[in-house]
C-alpha cells in the first residue's frame, strides 16, 4: 500500500455498466501501468475498509448533505498480513486530503476502537505519530466508533508520466458490521452492496479517476470519448442502505 502522506488530491467518480468495462480498461491501459500493489491481468487487488462514524451517523449525514466541509475516520488494509492505514479523509469542496498512519495488525485487533496508548504502537517517524495522534483526538471528540467494514476487488493503475495519477475500477462490493468479532479480519460472513445500473439490474462498476493539480489530458480524453458522467456513490453510503434494508424495523445497531 503506497504511503503518500497529507497529499491534497482531487477524486472524480463514474457508474460504468459492466459491457463498458473492457474499453474503457484499454484506453486507460494505454496511458497508464498496473499498479506496483496490484497483481495479474488486469492488476487487482482486494481492499478492507473499517469505517468509523458516530452513534446517529452523523459523518454519513454529512455526505448526504453534501457538506462542504466534511471528513471521515477509517482504517484500510489489503490482505492478512498488511499493516493497517489508519486514515483521515478531509474533503473541502472538491479536494481531499488524507492524513495517514501504518500500525501493525496486531496492535489494531488488540485496540479494535484504535483507542490505544499511542507509545504502544511502535511507530517512529514524526508526521505519522502526528496523525495518529489528530485521529485519535478526533474519535474522542466526535465519540466515533467502529460500524462496519467495506470490502471489494480494485483493478487498479497508474499514471506513466504524471507525478500523481490513478484510475481504479471497483467490483465485488460488499460489507459485514464491525460489532463482535475482531473487525480487522479477512473472513466474512459478507453482504453484497453493489450499485445498480442506471439501464440494467446488474451490478456497476465503480470508476475513480484520482490525481493531484490539473487533471491529465488522458483523463479528460477518456471522459469524453467514453461519455462518462461523475457521480457522487460512496460505498459506506451503499453498505449503510443495505443494512437498513436487512434489519428488522427499528432495530438497526451498526455503531459497535
Amino acid at each position: 500500500m503506497a504511503r503518500d502522506n497529507d497529499l491534497v488530491r482531487f477524486e472524480i467518480k463514474y457508474l460504468l455498466h459492466p459491457a463498458r468495462v473492457a474499453a474503457v480498461r484499454a484506453h486507460i491501459a494505454s496511458c497508464c501501468h498496473g499498479d506496483v500493489h496490484a497483481c495479474g491481468d488486469p492488476p487487482v487487488y482486494h481492499n478492507f475498509t473499517l469505517q468509523f462514524d458516530t452513534d446517529d451517523l452523523s459523518f454519513l449525514r454529512a455526505k448526504h448533505n453534501e457538506a462542504i466541509d466534511r471528513f471521515k475516520l477509517r482504517a484500510r488494509w489489503h490482505e492478512a498480513d498488511d499493516p493497517v492505514v489508519v486514515e483521515i479523509k478531509r474533503k473541502l469542496g472538491r479536494s481531499i486530503h488524507k492524513s495517514r498512519a501504518f500500525l501493525p495488525r496486531a496492535w489494531c485487533r488488540e485496540h479494535p476502537g484504535l483507542n490505544g496508548p499511542l507509545a504502544t504502537t511502535g511507530l517512529s517517524d514524526p508526521l505519522q505519530r502526528d496523525n495518529f495522534l489528530r485521529f485519535q483526538d478526533l474519535r474522542r471528540r466526535t465519540g466515533a466508533r467502529p460500524v462496519l467494514v467495506v470490502a471489494y476487488r480494485r483493478e487498479a493503475w497508474t499514471g506513466s508520466a504524471e507525478h500523481y495519477a490513478r484510475a481504479t475500477l471497483d467490483t465485488r462490493l460488499c460489507y459485514r458490521p464491525a460489532r463482535g468479532a475482531d473487525p480487522y479480519r479477512i473472513g466474512g460472513p459478507w453482504f453484497p452492496c453493489d450499485p445498480p445500473s442506471a439501464d440494467d439490474p446488474a451490478s456497476s462498476v465503480i470508476l475513480e479517476l484520482k490525481f493531484t493539480g490539473r487533471m491529465p489530458v488522458w483523463m479528460r480524453d477518456l471522459v469524453v470519448r467514453h461519455g462518462l458522467s461523475a457521480t457522487g456513490v460512496c460505498k459506506y453510503a451503499l453498505a449503510v442502505a443495505r443494512e437498513h434494508r436487512l434489519a428488522p424495523r427499528g432495530r438497526l445497531d451498526l455503531v459497535a
